[in-house]
């Protein structure tokens, strides 16, 4: 089946990725801590890990994630995504310049709280694969029990062998020693530090149920594929030469295009798992042999032989269709016969009249047309109680409870009866037994999943279910004890227990309840009869003629079709009025006829024409524009005006009936004949289709519109910033709250400074700054909300009582952190008491180009883009594009517009503004229509249980920030050198700030170009540098000795050349580095790092060394251990004249003793050593003195904060 229509947007995939999630964490005996999913032959192509990235990345539903999973040629990228989901993150490996890219950013941009690991395809293999490996060992950080799928026996269960993962190449890479193990990561292989669960079956049971985008996919694409097959199925009976042809065919050839759709689609059940129960699938099945449902439509049983009675053939038919992907399917039963006869055109004048003509005026009695006429009447009356019955069983399906749905199916079968009853009455002819409907109406529910297998009842928000009304061996009236056979109708119904303002849609509500045809015999013969009679050219035609020219007059119409007898009106014997009405439809028009009744049997002319009874007096005409049938109907419509003219038939129009001033009897009947009755409204809603495949009516499109409703906030092209002035009463005060929110290294507080300052001739600015950081590790989000209502709370009570009388007052709020901004809004939405009404106008998120995950990025930085969720962020700030390529801000404009399309966006190329900032300053934007809406679509609770929709930075450690003064006069050089070697050895630094002594590895071809203020100006406009690799066992060291810094912040003054008088600030992200000049030195000089695992000490070491009076480490002393050859013989030349002892002498060459025996040295060698060595250490020993003087005297030029 191809599945084309529905797109697999972000959002789906993060309502499955939630799912998954929710696996994580639970308590049990299988609850693990995360999944791991590796996919490609990093896991010899596990089936199910490759399923479920089908599942999150590519849409792939319910039969498509089972058997063999292959991914598609065209994302083969996708073999390298590894995912690891727990209960509150997500980290993901992948390619970023690969197709597999365009695929994946769309669904990672609606995650949340995502950490990426991202390589590029330019680098080469060996890299790619070593970075894979590392991402790895990081993203597994933390977890203790983790699960895995890696395989079912063949019974369908988890294998037990948890060894089997130890054989996939990349989990076997973890114990690798390649000198970067240690620490948190431990040693050893994976399963020594990890304990490992099988969780195939869990995942595949989870894949199987319905969720939003399967549910889509089952109302806009299985609903039109039945329809096409249906259609042709139609088309055979609809279109067949003569009611022989149609009668003669069987049961498989009558059925082909419905057997075969569900045979064809059932090839690969075998290889996925699955079996076809006896009684699904396409089948149609005629008379008697309706009884049993589980038989198949057989090439050999045809209409005449599936009688009740032999000879007398069977006259309705058991039609059931489904789509063997989904299991969405209906049963209908149709009728090949109208159960009566068409009446014969008679001359009453003439003398003699033929005994057909006059039995032709008289119902047959012929038994079978009388079993026939108690088929339809009851199926009529079964499809109105099946229609009563379904709401109590969507109810039902709400609850999670079993028992509920069995009440719910005996409340239904009741509803139904009653219905059947109370319809039947309407026939004085048509009689039941008293007991007949409770011992033979059955209603049944079979409830399916995303595979369209039936399952029990899951506590899950999306449920299909089929449920069937049968009246079960009908008798027959012809042959007494012979069953007619059983007469069915059934339906897919979607319900979504989390939406119980819509009842649920009827999937396949759209196909006909009811369809007659012409049988062959008496009752075909007797329809072609009537129409023969009426194309005579016996015919009366325009018999009257008077003065002038000639008019035409009709005495009627005559309807003709293969489904019903000929439906003839006379105007002078049946029509009492006629009327124009309009309806809810510009293209469509009805014509309607308002006929007579009988007197004492209240029919009407319809009633011998059509094969149920008919109790509305009236027929409407449907003139739908562009239709043949309108064309038709149009030129014979002065005909009909003449004729009801002469006729003194009244036409009423539209337009017409606001003339009337009086209550007469003909202004009543006038109101009344334009009334529009319910069942013509609902046919008129069928006639007009509203979606493209021309198959939902309005109703219905309504209905998937509640269940699905569509993402949208448009544009604020006049946003409303003006303010009423304050009035003197500070109760009535109304406080606008703009809040800016950013993460570190944003320069939020910058820019919101900025927009305080452009707009303070209009407003009245207090801003607030709330640094989530904190001193020593980062504010969780329950203490970022408490923190935001008690700041904003002292806020307001300052404003009411001293604010400025002449300017409306307005609060900048910014949020510096790993902040959500649903926590904001929900903090600033629920103060308690404010001293003034409060309005949080716009939220705004401030992203530093800087601050985003590079192509190459080795180290991954959260929650970049959580920041921007839709509904709450209605500005995103970009700054500092110029500080990178022109590619990569395309893809971070990419990234944006995919994580949130409706946000107003302003790209600057530094952190100044450069045009209009009047969007910024609406008033009405975070509250208006659309924000709203969607927040109560998508986050329906979010301002009383907020907490269930933050994404908490929720790593293995926390997140900690370091804050430390600095005293002036650092070296400009060496701290540069500190922070791109050991604190973020991967961010990219400008050329300006490039020397030999920063990048060892890399050759510096011009110089920096000067300092001070202009090294500020030439590192604001140059470009940054390739991406940096560092070797990982570089990486691994600068983390265990300082830690992972994400971001460092610094506001400094370098020492020379009068740089103390001019102060900087540097930022580093992780991934860029800039540096700049401030206007004015600030009061306090501070570096601020935040990351997880921050040694101080040594970064307090780390920074003492960027001072130019730190030079001269600790020199070690000296012993005969560290005496080298070179400078024994330098101590021996010195001494070479020195006195010998008695006995020696020397030649010149050499020294000789007593004995003869020659030496290289003095014999007092030893004593010349010692000499020299304490020499060396006393000097050592001063210099050492001295510098741990000025190390004591200097240490407060690093200060920690606390």
């Amino acid at each position: 089946m191809a599945w084309k229509e529905v797109e697999f947007t972000g959002s789906d995939s993060a309502e499955r990725l939630a799912r998954l999630q929710r696996l994580c964490g639970d308590t049990g005996a299988a609850a693990v801590d995360g999944l791991i999913i590796i996919a490609g032959v990093d896991s010899f192509h596990s089936t199910i890990s490759q399923a479920v990235l089908k599942y999150l990345l590519l849409g792939s539903s319910g039969q498509e994630l089972l058997g063999e999973q292959v991914i598609p040629q065209h994302h083969d990228r996708l073999d390298d995504v590894i995912l690891v989901i727990s209960r509150r993150r997500v980290a993901v490996f992948y390619s970023s310049e690969s197709d597999a890219a365009l695929t994946i950013l769309p669904k990672l941009s609606q995650w949340r709280n995502v950490t990426e690991f991202v390589v590029d395809d330019s680098m080469e293999p060996d890299e790619q694969e070593a970075r894979k490996i590392e991402a790895f060992k990081e993203m597994v950080q933390g977890l203790k029990r983790v699960g895995i799928p890696y395989g079912l026996n063949s019974n369908g269960d988890d294998l037990r062998d948890a060894m089997i993962p130890e054989k996939w190449p990349l989990i076997q890479s973890y114990g690798l020693e390649n000198g970067n193990q240690g620490g948190a990561r431990g040693r050893g292989f994976f399963t020594m530090n990890h304990e490992v669960v099988n969780v195939s079956r869990l995942l595949r049971d989870e894949m199987a149920q319905l969720d939003s985008f399967s549910a889509k996919r089952i109302v806009n694409e299985a609903e039109p594929l039945l329809r096409h097959h249906f259609d042709q199925f139609l088309l055979k009976l609809d279109h067949a030469e003569s009611p022989q042809q149609r009668d003669s065919k069987s049961e498989a050839d009558m059925g082909e295009d419905l057997i075969s759709l569900f045979e064809f689609g059932t090839t690969q059940f075998d290889t996925r798992g699955l079996r076809v129960e006896s009684h699904r699938g396409g089948r149609v099945l005629f008379g008697k042999r309706t009884a049993a449902i589980t038989m198949k439509a057989s090439s050999s049983a045809t209409l005449k032989d599936s009688g009740a009675a032999p000879g007398h053939p069977a006259t309705h038919m058991l039609v059931q269709a489904e789509d063997p992907f989904s299991g969405v399917r209906f049963a209908r039963t149709y009728f090949l016969s109208t159960g009566k006869l068409a009446k014969r055109v008679v001359d009453e004048d003439a003398l003699v009249h033929s005994d057909t003509g006059t039995d032709a005026h008289k119902p047959s009695s012929d038994g079978s047309q009388r079993d026939t006429t108690l088929l339809i009447h009851l199926y009529a009356a079964l499809v109105r109680g099946f229609r009563v019955c379904v709401p109590a069983v969507i109810e039902a399906m709400r609850s999670v409870d079993p028992s509920s749905l069995s009440r719910a199916l005996t409340v239904a079968k009741a509803q139904a009866i009653q219905a059947i009853r109370a319809v039947a009455k309407l026939n004085d002819d048509f009689q039941l037994p008293e007991r007949f409907l409770d011992d033979h109406v059955v209603v049944d529910v079979e409830i399916l999943n995303a595979c369209g297998q039936r399952t029990a009842l899951q506590p899950t928000d999306w449920q299909l279910f089929y449920m069937t009304a049968e009246i079960k061996n009908t008798p027959s009236q012809l042959a007494s004890g012979e069953s007619l056979g059983s007469l069915v109708v059934g339906d897919s119904i979607l319900v979504n227990r989390s939406r119980p303002d819509v009842g649920g849609v009827n999937v396949t509500d759209a196909f006909p309840y009811l369809q007659t045809w012409l049988q062959s015999g008496r009752e075909a013969e007797s329809a072609g009869a009537l129409r023969k009679a009426l194309q005579s050219e016996f015919m009366p035609r325009s018999s009257a003629l008077q003065l002038g020219q000639p008019l035409l007059f009709s005495g009627g119409f005559c309807f003709h079709s293969p489904q019903v007898l000929p439906i003839v009106i006379s105007f002078a014997k049946h029509v009492k009025s006629f009327c124009l009405l309009s309806t809810p439809y510009e293209e469509l028009v009805l014509l309607r006829f308002e006929l007579k009744t009988h007197p004492e049997t209240r029919h009407t002319a319809l009633t011998d024409c059509l094969p149920v009874p008919i109790t509305s007096p009236s027929i409407a005409l449907p003139l739908l524009a562009g239709t043949r049938f309108q064309e038709e109907i149009l030129q014979a419509l002065d005909t009909w005006k003449t004729t009801a003219a002469g006729l003194d038939i009244p036409l009423y129009r539209p337009h017409d009936l606001t003339m009337y001033a009086g209550e007469t009897p003909r202004d009543g009947s006038a109101l009344a004949a334009a009334e529009l009755a319910p069942v013509m409204a609902a046919t008129c809603d069928s006639l007009v289709p509203r979606d493209r495949s021309g198959s939902h009516t309005r109703s219905k499109l309504q209905a998937i519109e509640r269940l699905f409703p569509r993402a949208f906030i448009p544009r604020d092209s006049a946003p409303t910033t003006t303010l009423p002035k304050p009035r003197a009463d500070r109760s009535k005060l109304l406080v606008p709250i703009t809040v800016t929110l950013g993460l570190p290294g944003s320069a939020v507080e910058t820019m919101a400074a900025r927009i305080c300052d452009l707009s303070s001739t209009d407003y009245d600015w207090v801003h607030n700054v709330i640094d989530a950081r904190g001193m020593a590790g980062a504010m969780s989000e329950e203490q970022v909300f408490a923190e935001i209502q008690r700041r904003m709370g002292s806020t307001l009570e300052r404003i009411a009582r001293d604010s400025n009388v002449d300017l409306p007052p307005r609060v900048m709020l910014t949020v510096v952190g790993y902040v959500d901004p649903i926590t904001v809004a929900a903090a600033l939405k629920s103060l308690p008491s404010p001293p003034a009404t409060t309005k949080l106008s716009t939220l705004i998120a401030c992203v530093s180009a800087t601050n985003v995950c590079l192509a190459d990025a080795q180290r991954p930085l959260p929650k970049l883009f959580d920041q921007l969720t839709p509904g709450f962020t209605t500005h995103v700030v970009v700054t500092h594009s110029n500080d990178v390529s022109a590619s990569q801000l395309g893809r971070l404009r990419y990234r944006i517009d995919q994580t949130n399309a409706f946000t107003d966006i302003q790209v600057l190329p530094s952190d100044v503004f450069e045009g209009p900032i009047t969007s910024l300053l609406a008033v009405e934007r975070f509250d208006s229509v659309y924000y709203k809406a969607y927040r109560e679509e998508r986050f329906p609770q979010w301002g009383t249980a907020w907490c269930q929709y933050v994404a908490e930075t929720a790593t293995p450690t926390p997140i900690e920030s370091l804050r430390f003064e600095l005293a002036p006069g650092i070296e400009r050089t060496r701290f540069l050198e500190c922070v791109a070697q050991h604190l973020t050895p991967c961010a990219r630094f400008p050329k300006a700030l490039l020397s030999d002594k920063i990048y060892p590895m890399e050759m510096s071809r011009t110089p920096p170009p000067g300092k001070g203020i202009r090294l500020a100006q030439t590192l604001a406009t140059d470009k940054l540098l390739a991406p940096r690799s560092v070797p990982p066992e570089v990486l691994a060291a600068a983390v265990e000795e300082f830690g992972e810094c994400w971001c460092v912040e610094a506001r400094l003054s370098f020492a020379g050349d009068g740089e103390e008088q001019r102060a900087f600030e540097f930022v580093s992200t992780g991934t860029c580095a800039r540096l700049r000049a401030l206007q004015r030195v600030p009061a306090t000089l501070e570096l601020q790092i935040t990351g997880r695992h921050l040694n101080a000490a040594k970064i307090n070491e780390l920074m003492l060394k960027c001072y130019t009076n730190m030079d001269g480490a600790m020199r070690p002393l000296r012993n005969k251990v560290t005496l080298s050859l070179q400078e024994k013989r330098e101590i021996q030349k010195q001494h070479m004249t020195e006195p010998l002892p008695e006995g020696f002498y020397y030649d010149g060459i050499s020294y000789i003793d007593q004995f003869g025996g020659r030496h290289e040295f003095h014999p007092n060698i030893q004593q010349f050593i010692d000499e020299h060595l304490d020499a060396i250490n006393a000097t050592t020993q001063r210099h050492n003195d001295k510098v741990e003087a000025n190390r004591l005297a200097q240490r407060s030029y690093v200060r920690l904060l606390v």
